[in-house]
């Protein structure tokens, strides 16, 4: 290298000397030197002579070195050595190195600050030279002449060595190297040197500006040369189509241009993107590149023709391979960030971001961030038409972005959308090649959304002021309403033009510069081609034809005018009137009538004739204007004309117009309009230019190929726009905020990417999908790839893609965005829509999509992660869903069961209610009673479920979802009333999943997933993709051997059906728990929709609606809104208390804001307004929803009762009471189905919790002793099947509240928390106890009951030791209800020990010392007369009636009868002093006494003791009936005879026959006396003791 490099620059001198061919020698010699062997001191050295040489002599070398080069690979190379090509090639790449700025000349600029204009100088030769050969160019030196020619046909490999030279020219110079400095301002100090390196430097940046972006984009749109006439709508009907004036199909197999060639043009582009330097200044190059190169590959890609023919299927493996090229280079170009340093506000942009801001929100510019998004979403498989509307499969469509706001169950329309017999006419993007399209557009939200954490929440005014807080989003508003006034321009013209002049983008009234400017720039915004071409030919309204009210825009003058100021902003300096025309016919079409084309080429001839090279260079027009604008006019018809010929496919060849006829017919206007003949050679370049290339007249950009007369126009535009654009660019900078372009990127791109997700799941009808490419016709049916829906990549790239743009709006904060793309979301999951369905249909559905399995993953994972901002009717489309989970039997069950080290969200966190045996009890007679109240409440029509299996109970009838039956008849169109009780101990499959496990070992030998470091490594759709494909390799079918006879041994094996097996995956990919236990970091406002949406849907459910059939208006659909099965409603209400309780230390407000009203507003009596019309009030039927909200009660009641916080404990406690009459609602109809034991189980666990409440007050404890009434009232019904006598079940409700009473009685610490006034309750409670004993036949409970009287007596000894007349008061109304309870067995019961044991207690509550505290007038003599007397008497007379033929326990009878006697005369005793002071109270319970003795010692009962005297004894010793009336008799006497002797004592008793007593006893004595010896005397058994008596008492 160095030996070569030093005789170029020894040759220098010697050319001044040396003759020509000396000159050629010695240059040959120069390329015939061997290269020495490379060192550091001769490259150094190499480095100084190339700096030193002059501009021509490098150049002269780099020409030499790379002929050479180029010709061992022209020449083929075979006698060449590859490894000297590569080595001659890093020579040039080494120059380039030096020349455009290497370490040294760096160093250089860094000593000096100098910058020489012969490095500029010979950089801009070098890469002059380049370009050239990249174009076929010829190259020309500052002199003129031609020194070095390009290459003739350096063909792909030589245009692909100039660009990998290019690159390291941009690399070098505009990279770190010298130009990068001269940009900062690194110049020579002498002002003609100045000068001259200013003009080098310009004219090197024109030739990237201009040239080299011109060459790249040539270039690379040389791939559409064979592609176009494929793709652009006219396949062929036959192979041989092209012979007969068709398309040339052999031609489509031979691209213009190398694989490697376009890598190193995308490679030279993405260069180009990443150089910051340069960028800036080639914004409008960067438009063209983007729409023209990229857009348009994207555009051809989705519009391939199906491959009918081989030739086409060849053709479509071609372009594929070159679009994977483009491809790439775009995922590179949008994945990577501006690196500029500019950026908003400190912030560095990403690409899409760079090019929103800079195109995008720009009137006059593309906007080619939308629409390469747009583009790519196409290519995904979305659907979105021209206005960026997307079809999706919503029926919702987009409540929020659409501007019709439609919700009414149709999808969002779509532009050209045809008939479902549409023809099939372009097959769908490649599996490989839409995976790099998602990688796009995933890396430009990756970019995009990076760093929105940093920017924060916005505030609420911001939220408010979004419109009008910066430049930015003004400019993209007045963008969007250019687009459309631009619709409306195309709909018709008048209405554009004054939506323009009423939004103020016209000025009113309007000018023709203004709408002209409108119509030149308006291509960028959606003008139509042919809107615009007929809008300029109109002539317009003449004076006479118009009114004062005629715009001004449909005057005749005004288009006269417009026409005029439109063809003068083209600039047509220097360029023929074929590229002017060219340039004039790409802004629109012309159209159809002739009188407006002539009027069009009559301004265009004006206008060009003046500035064009036939008349300022050629000569060839008249030097008179009128002249020349006549000849331009007639030659552009001609032009216009001739291209129609020769490009319409409807001529016949030999009827084409020829050479020679074009050039008779141009070669003279007459002499009025041509001075003399036009040239041959001329017109001989028109007609070849023509007939090589059409002009096109629709197309461009995305559409089409850029021109180079196009590229000058755009070119110029660029020049005379440039300050203005760069004066907006920065007052939208310095105004605007990175969030603001985040969002409003965001917005623009948020609705295709949601169609590219619903695409890559294949969830977009076919016929939709080829109406947006441009299918038509009928008679085709789509490809087997789209019937058979995506494949498993198409799965997680949907996934990845909805993650991303979910993610990315909650990280902006646009909740608007993030709960429209959110709802969207799931209903592709197909889980909440299509319930005219049956759910086995619905069932089948999902099980074979693994698109909505997909769709299902996403939202729940969303959900989970961003549950404070999906809103609450994101959580209602989230808990339906899982709903629809449980009732298809994909969410995991069984008793003690976990998902993959999750709790089962299918299992409550507390114990059930009820036992198992209870439990299986209750889903038969919910199943057997409670499916007719549910069919009234849905309109359904009756049936009976008897006979059913367990499973039939829990998820509906026994039809399987797998092996579905035909016949059957679902009540509903959906069926889903069948779903009737929600058992969370029961498994959620048919089959035998328990064997399965087994046979298994554990879950993790059954789906062996990634560990947890290396999960969160991949994204949830490449998990979900794992999971498919390791499935797959389980499955026996997916393994083959190589002959087919091998025996494959499987190790794992996987579920029986589809269900089972996607249960698994979903357990594998999604924590359906985790809705519940990550709901505890929700903000406030989160938890709250979260509840209330199961709140909303609870509410829902109940209310009636027309579920099974059409509407009256006859619309199905109508009438099905989302409706939730019996048990999918009981679920929700477990959800609702799993949430709560999962929150306790946000309790309160749950409580206070939604569940108490919720509660209230399902089981509160709720009396109808018809009630005084003898309408019977609302009532409540069981239904397994109402079987979980009463639990759900009882569980938060027992979770309050822990006492943790007493004011909210209170609240929750008292909402017991509407569990019962009289504020509850239920109905207990039939007796079988009821909540009672429930009830009972849920009070015994409030009960156990003694030290809570111990805090709880009247409100609590109200609630608490209600319940335990209730419970005791419906104890003690014993059932059919255990009919044994003295034996209750140990969950009857009965026992349950003796439990809970019992405690509550006994505990220490609520010695003090049962204020008396609540001893009331605890009475009717402990005599509802009784009862129960009696009905169920178990005195045990009975005497347990009484005892709990006992104990409730003991506690009046408070009230007692207080002692005053309040207090006495008190405990008069405490006690007397306490002995009416016992009196009631005592009188009631039927089994003698209850009787026994009341009539005891009773008799030892009245010996108390509490009744020496009661008022004796109003308290213990009433007591006496209403209770203990009475009872006595009644007792008595009931035993003592007991027929004789009727074989009683007379020792049981005995002991009764003396409980009688006690009870009669002890308290009598007891408190006689206290009875003796009120006689007249007295003297009426003595009497009440004597007459009950009478009773039994009178006559009548001693004559049936005389009777059966004879019989007293039996031999056995036991009790007779004889016995049994003597012994009664005997003591009934001795208890007489005590009295009499304590009255006599008193004396209160004397006898009446001794008048000595007489005198000296008061009135009252004397009264008792004579009452009480007439009674002995009347007394039989007491006759013969009446004088002893008396006697007695007088002693």
């Amino acid at each position: 290298e160095a030996a070569l490099l030093r005789q170029v620059y020894v040759n220098k001198a010697a050319q001044k000397r040396a003759t020509s061919s000396q000159q050629q020698k010695l240059q040959q010699q120069t390329q015939q030197q061997q290269l020495p062997s490379d060192n550091k001191s001769s490259k150094r050295g190499t480095t100084l002579w190339i700096q030193r040489l002059p501009s021509s002599v490098l150049m002269e070398s780099f020409h030499a070195v790379y002929v050479t080069r180029l010709t061992f690979v022209r020449d083929g190379g075979g006698h060449h050595s590859p490894a000297l090509s590569f080595h001659f090639e890093q020579v040039l790449l080494r120059m380039i190195h030096c020349v455009f700025g290497g370490e040294d000349a760096q160093s250089k600029v860094k000593k000096s600050g100098v910058i020489s204009s012969k490095h500029v100088s010979a950089a801009r030769k070098i890469l002059e030279f380049l370009i050239n050969n990249l174009s076929h160019r010829k190259y020309a030196d500052a002199s003129g002449g031609d020194k070095w020619n390009a290459i003739t046909d350096p063909g792909d490999d030589g245009r692909t060595l100039c660009l990998r030279l290019i690159q390291c020219c941009l690399r070098t110079g505009w990279g770190n190297g010298a130009f990068s400095v001269l940009s900062e301002g690194a110049v020579a100090k002498s002002t003609d040197i100045k000068d001259s390196l200013e003009c080098e430097n310009m004219n090197l940046s024109r030739l990237v500006e201009d040239d080299l972006c011109l060459a790249l984009l040539t270039t690379g749109q040389a791939i559409w040369s064979h592609h176009d006439e494929v793709s652009g709508g006219h396949p062929p009907n036959t192979p041989s189509s092209s012979s007969s004036g068709g398309l040339d199909i052999m031609g489509m197999l031979s691209p213009s241009v190398s694989l490697g060639l376009l890598s190193e043009v995308c490679a030279t582009l993405s260069l180009l993107w990443s150089l910051p330097k340069l960028r800036p200044r080639l914004r409008c190059q960067f438009e063209s590149i983007f729409t023209g190169f990229y857009q348009r590959a994207l555009s051809l890609l989705r519009r391939r023709p199906l491959p009918e023919y081989g030739v086409i299927y060849e053709a479509n493996i071609a372009f594929d391979a070159e679009a994977e090229v483009i491809l790439e280079s775009l995922v590179d170009v949008l994945c990577l960030s501006s690196n500029s340093g500019v950026g908003l506000n400190g912030k560095s942009l990403s690409t899409a971001e760079e090019l929103f801001l800079t195109y995008d929100c720009s009137n006059t510019e593309s906007d080619v961030a939308s629409g390469l998004l747009l583009e790519l979403s196409r290519c995904c498989g979305g659907v979105v038409d021209e206005e960026g509307e997307p079809y999706l499969p919503s029926p919702m469509g987009l409540s929020r972005a659409s501007s019709n706001g439609a919700s009414s169950g149709a999808p969002t329309p779509v532009q050209g959308t045809a008939s479902p017999m549409m023809v099939a006419r372009y097959r769908s993007v490649p599996d490989h090649l839409k995976e790099l399209c998602f990688e796009a557009l995933l890396g430009s939200l990756r970019r995009l959304f990076h760093g929105a954490e940093s920017l924060g929440e916005p505030s609420q005014a911001a939220k408010d002021k979004r419109a009008q807080t910066s430049h930015l989003r003004t400019a993209k508003n007045r963008k969007r309403s250019l687009h459309h006034a631009a619709a409306l321009f195309n709909e018709k013209p008048k209405k554009g033009l004054q939506y323009l002049i009423d939004n103020g983008m016209l000025p009113s009234p309007s000018t023709p510069e203004s709408v002209a400017s409108f119509l030149r720039n308006g291509l960028v915004v959606g003008l139509d081609k042919p809107a615009v071409g007929q809008y300029l030919g109109e002539l317009g309204k003449s004076e006479k034809d118009s009114s004062k009210s005629t715009p001004a825009f449909e005057r005749d003058w005004f288009h006269k005018a417009l026409l005029e100021s439109f063809c003068s902003s083209f600039a047509f300096q220097n360029l023929t009137v074929l590229d002017g025309l060219r340039m004039f016919l790409a802004t629109f079409r012309l159209p159809g009538e002739a009188q407006m084309i002539d009027r069009i080429l009559q301004a265009f001839a004006e206008s060009i004739s003046r500035q064009c090279v036939e008349s300022t260079g050629l000569k060839v027009f008249s030097t008179d204007e009128k002249k020349a604008s006549d000849a331009a006019y007639l030659l552009s018809f001609s032009i216009i004309m001739l291209n129609t010929d020769l490009h319409n496919d409807n001529i016949r060849a030999d009827r084409k117009m020829k050479l020679k006829d074009f050039i008779r017919n141009n070669k003279n206007y007459g002499k009025e309009i041509s001075d003399e003949d036009f040239p041959v050679e001329y017109l001989e370049g028109i007609y070849r230019g023509i007939k090589e290339e059409q002009i096109r007249t629709l197309g461009e950009g995305a559409d089409g190929s850029m021109t180079g007369e196009r590229w000058k126009d755009v070119m110029r535009s660029e020049a005379s726009s440039s300050q203005s654009r760069s004066s907006e660019r920065r007052i939208i900078q310095s105004d605007g905020g990175a969030k603001d372009l985040k969002e409003l990127l965001l917005e623009s791109s948020w609705q295709p990417i949601l169609s590219a997700v619903s695409g890559l799941w294949g969830m977009v009808p076919w016929e939709v999908y080829q109406a947006d490419v441009g299918g038509g016709g009928s008679g085709a049916a789509a490809p087997v790839e789209h019937q058979n829906g995506t494949t498993l990549v198409g799965a997680r790239l949907g996934i990845d893609l909805a993650y991303e743009i979910l993610s990315g709006a909650s990280n902006l904060s646009r909740h608007d965005i993030l709960q429209d793309v959110f709802t969207n979301i799931c209903y592709m999951s197909g889980l909440v829509s299509e319930y005219n369905r049956s759910t086995e249909d619905r069932a089948h559905t999902f099980l074979s999509s693994i698109e909505h399995q997909s769709a299902l993953t996403v939202a729940v994972i969303i959900a989970e992660e961003n549950g404070d901002t999906i809103g609450l009717d994101g959580w209602k489309f989230v808990w339906r869903m899982i709903f629809e989970l449980r009732d298809f039997q994909l969410l995991s069950g069984g008793e003690g069961r976990r998902q993959h080290g999750h709790p089962n969200v299918m299992k409550e966190s507390d114990p059930d209610l009820l036992s198992p045996e209870a439990r299986d009890g209750f889903c038969q007679r919910m199943a057997q009673w409670g499916g007719d109240g549910y069919s009234e409440a849905e309109g359904g029509r009756p049936h009976k479920q008897q006979g059913m299996s367990l499973m039939s109970l829990v998820f509906g009838s026994s039809e399987s979802l797998d092996e579905r039956k035909n016949g059957a008849t679902p009540r509903s169109l959906h069926g889903k009333e069948e779903f009737l009780v929600w058992d969370d101990l029961a498994s959620s499959d048919d089959e035998e999943e328990d064997e399965h496990t087994a046979r298994l070992g554990n879950d993790t030998e059954y789906l062996p997933f990634p560990s947890e470091r290396y999960r969160r490594m991949l994204s949830i759709g490449a998990s979900f993709e794992n999971q498919l494909v390791y499935e797959r390799t389980l499955d026996p079918g997916e393994i083959g051997g190589v002959t087919g006879l091998e025996r494959i041994d499987v190790g794992h094996s996987t579920p029986n059906s589809s269900r089972a097996r996607v249960r698994q995956r979903l357990s594998q990919l999604v924590d359906f728990h985790a809705l519940i236990s990550e709901s505890r970091y929700l903000s406030e406002e989160g938890l709250s929709d979260t509840l209330n949406s199961l709140v909303e849907i609870i509410s829902d459910s109940s209310k009636k609606t027309n579920i099974s059939g059409a509407s009256e208006n006859g619309d199905k659909e109508a009438s099905v809104e989302l409706p939730l099965s019996p048990a999918s409603e009981a679920f929700a209400e477990i959800l609702l208390c799993e949430i709560a309780l999962k929150n306790r230390d946000r309790f309160a407000l749950i409580w206070n804001n939604i569940l108490r009203a919720h509660y209230n507003s399902r089981l509160t009596y709720r009396p109808s307004h018809g009630d005084k019309e003898g309408h019977q009030p609302e009532t409540i039927k069981l239904t397994p929803g109402i079987e979980k909200c009463v639990s759900g009660i009882l569980r938060l009641c027992i979770w309050a009762s822990n006492g943790r916080d007493t004011s909210i404990a209170n609240q929750v406690l008292s909402t017991l009471n509407i569990l019962h009459p009289p504020l509850g609602a239920l109905i207990w109809s039939p007796l079988e189905l009821n909540l009672d034991k429930h009830l009972a189980e849920g009070l015994w666990r409030i009960s156990r919790n003694v030290d809570g409440l111990s805090q709880i007050d009247a409100e609590g404890w109200g609630g608490i002793l209600g319940l335990v009434e209730w419970c005791a009232t419906r104890g003690g019904l014993r059932s059919k099947i255990d009919d044994q006598l003295g034996n209750l079940a140990e969950d009857d409700p009965s026992l349950q509240a003796f439990r809970s009473l019992h405690l509550i009685l006994h505990a220490v610490e609520l010695k003090d928390s049962l204020q008396a006034y609540r001893w009331p309750q605890i009475v009717r409670s402990v005599r509802s106890l009784v009862e129960a004993g009696e009905r169920g036949h178990c005195p045990k409970l009975s005497i347990a009951g009484l005892d709990l009287l006992h104990v409730l007596h003991t506690r009046m000894e408070t009230l007692a030791a207080k002692g005053d007349s309040a207090e006495s008061q008190h405990l008069l109304s405490c006690w007397v209800p306490i002995l009416e309870a016992i009196c009631e067995p005592a009188e009631k019961s039927r089994n003698g020990s209850v009787r026994q044991q009341a009539i005891s207690l009773l008799t030892d509550t009245l010996l108390d010392r509490h009744g020496s505290r009661i008022p004796v007038d109003r308290g213990l003599c009433e007591i006496m007369n209403n209770i203990c007397i009475p009872l006595a008497g009644e007792r008595i007379t009931d035993l003592l009636s007991i027929p004789y033929d009727v074989q009683n326990d007379l020792e049981e009878t005995l002991i009764e009868l003396e409980l009688c006697i006690s009870l009669l005369f002890k308290p009598f005793l007891h408190h006689l002093k206290a009875l003796i002071s009120v006689k007249q109270e007295f003297i009426g319970i003595w009497i009440s006494m004597l007459g009950v003795m009478t009773q039994l010692l009178g006559e009548e009962s001693l004559s049936q003791s005389n009777d059966h005297m004879n019989g007293a004894l039996r031999e056995d010793g036991a009790v007779t009936r004889a016995k049994l009336f003597q012994t009664t008799k005997e003591l009934g006497s001795e208890h007489l005879r005590n009295a009499i002797m304590v009255l006599a004592a008193m004396g209160m008793l004397v006898d009446n026959d001794n008048d000595d007593s007489t005198n000296i006893i008061s009135d009252g004595a004397q009264e008792i006396s004579s009452v009480t010896w007439a009674a002995i005397g009347s007394i039989g058994y007491c006759k013969p003791y009446l004088e002893e008596w008396k006697s007695s008492a007088c002693q």
